[in-house]
């Protein structure tokens, strides 16, 4: 941020205190664009499960992509601050969800796509080690606990091998199929990151 950038912000913050005072309301922050774009068409992938999203725009940029032992961990730009995803309620849930975790994984030159991982806002990480091939009884994590019934996730019923291209995203709400609950259509832009093996790895964006 430049120094001209800096003193923009105060005059801004200026005039809003001074628009408070007199009893007004202050102007609205603007929403910043998202300048990191789709590591791929992504209104050309298949979808599976859930309410269709891959029309949704990308309002949210990832910052960070943590794969971890203890989980994924996705930072992006609208988990916190004005512009947030609001949280929602799926039917006969006792608690607020705010986004899920989705995967990309591409077949004879097509992706396909899914967002099973549901979060609430303050949940540090989900989903579990994904490189661990030796989870769910040696299935893997992904295929034993993200993608485990080839009726709702067809060809991404897999475990991916350690360094080939997986994408990863997030959508606002609850998007997977039984549980949808759906106050924006909104997602993140997707990345593509070379999968890890059991001991993780971390991207910054």
């Amino acid at each position: 941020m430049t120094i001209t950038d800096c003193l923009e912000r105060i005059e801004a913050a200026a005039r809003d205190l001074r628009q408070l005072l007199e009893g007004g309301q202050p102007a609205p922050i603007p929403v910043p664009p998202v300048t990191g774009g789709d590591a791929f068409d992504f209104s050309q992938a298949v979808q599976h499960d859930g309410p269709s999203f891959t029309n949704w725009p990308a309002t949210a940029r990832i910052t960070a992509l943590e794969l971890g032992r203890d989980g994924v961990r996705v930072a992006f730009t609208k988990h916190d601050g004005p512009h947030r995803w609001p949280d929602v309620r799926p039917e006969s849930w006792d608690g607020d969800l705010q986004y899920c975790i989705g995967m990309a994984m591409p077949f004879d030159g097509v992706w396909h796509v899914s967002a099973p991982i549901q979060c609430w806002h303050d949940l540090e990480r989900s989903g579990g080690n994904v490189g661990d091939a030796d989870a769910a009884d040696g299935r893997g994590q992904v295929a034993g606990n993200w993608f485990y019934s080839a009726d709702r996730w067809g060809p991404l019923c897999r475990q991916p091998h350690a360094g080939e291209p997986v994408g990863f995203f997030v959508v606002a709400g609850s998007v997977r199929g039984g549980s949808e609950a759906i106050a924006v259509q909104e997602r993140s832009n997707v990345v593509v990151v070379p999968f890890p093996s059991a001991d993780g790895a971390t991207y910054v964006f």
